[in-house]
C-alpha cells in the first residue's frame, strides 16, 4: 500500500509533475495495464475452454450468464486500458497531471487514487452534473 502522505511530502519538495513524479505514475500505469492484459488473456482462455455442450437448460443458462459477465468485464478492462494508454500519451506530451478542461493541477492525491484521472475534481463534478441535467 502506498503511503500517500509520504509520497505527497516527497513530491512537494520539487516542482509539480517532476521527472520523479512522472516516472512513478508511468510505472504505476504500466503495471496496471499489464495486470489488466493478463486478466484479459485468462478470461479469453476460460471463455473459449468453457464452450462445451451443456447437459441441460440450467447449465446452458449458467454458461450464458457467465459468458455475458465475462464479456462485460472484458469490455470494462479494454476501456480502462484505453484510458491508461491515453494517460501514457499525456505523460509523453507533458500534459499529464493537468486537467484537460481547465489546465489546472489535478493533484497528487487524486492521481495516486486514480492515475487515469484527466479532470480536477471540480471539473469532473461539473461534467457529471451536466450529464444528469441532460438525461
Amino acid at each position: 500500500m502506498v503511503n500517500i502522505q509520504k509520497l505527497n511530502d516527497d513530491f512537494q519538495k520539487g516542482p509539480y509533475m517532476s521527472h520523479q513524479q512522472l516516472s512513478y505514475f508511468k510505472n504505476k500505469l504500466l503495471h496496471w495495464r499489464n495486470e489488466l492484459s493478463s486478466n484479459l488473456e485468462r478470461a479469453v482462455q476460460l471463455t473459449s475452454s468453457g464452450a462445451e455442450n451443456a447437459a441441460d437448460w440450467v447449465d446452458t443458462a449458467s454458461q450464458q450468464t457467465q459468458a455475458e459477465l465475462s464479456r462485460v468485464n472484458c469490455e470494462h478492462s479494454l476501456h480502462i486500458m484505453q484510458e491508461i494508454d491515453d494517460a501514457l500519451k499525456r505523460i509523453k506530451l507533458g500534459t499529464y497531471g493537468f486537467c484537460i478542461e481547465t489546465g489546472e493541477e489535478i493533484g497528487i492525491r487524486r492521481l495516486v487514487a486514480m492515475p487515469i484521472a484527466k479532470y480536477t475534481i471540480e471539473a469532473q463534478e461539473a461534467q457529471e452534473a451536466n450529464r444528469r441535467k441532460f438525461r
